[in-house]
């Protein structure tokens, strides 16, 4: 099955590169953000870290078998502030004077990459279809009577 979700793996990997290298680029001695700039930015990177966290624990659990709705809507809410992290940082980034040509493009390559693997992944997640006997499974016999 995980021949199937390489998007997931690929987007969670990609996200961890990305936001551990922005907290390193944000605390290194030549960096020349504000404390709170770099707060900031730690906090949002961290945000995104958990979500990374959040997409390998589900692959791993999910290994075999298809993913309960739970999941799903994980792996969406980490898509979604991805794309509204690179939604608002790039256009802040291409505005600013003081970026030169060069970081410019590279940081419109890392969102364009991020939101593109961010997509995938969506799809991947929304296409595959759910299982519903994990949730059933962790109820009674007596509860399940019912349905």
């Amino acid at each position: 099955m995980l021949r199937r979700r390489w998007p997931i793996l690929a987007f969670a990997a990609w996200s961890a590169y990305v936001w551990v290298t922005r907290i390193s680029n944000a605390w290194a001695a030549t960096s020349e953000e504000t404390t709170s700039a770099k707060v900031i930015s730690t906090v949002s990177a961290g945000v995104l870290l958990v979500g990374v966290a959040a997409a390998i624990a589900i692959l791993v659990r999910a290994r075999t078998r298809a993913f309960v709705a739970a999941e799903v809507l994980v792996l969406r809410v980490f898509v979604g502030l991805t794309v509204v992290v690179w939604a608002v940082r790039v256009p802040q980034i291409l505005l600013d004077a003081e970026h030169n040509a060069a970081f410019k493009v590279v940081h419109t390559a890392l969102a364009v990459i991020s939101v593109g693997l961010g997509v995938l992944t969506w799809r991947r997640a929304t296409t595959e279809p759910l299982d519903s006997t994990v949730g059933a499974a962790a109820v009674s016999p007596a509860a399940n009577a019912g349905r």
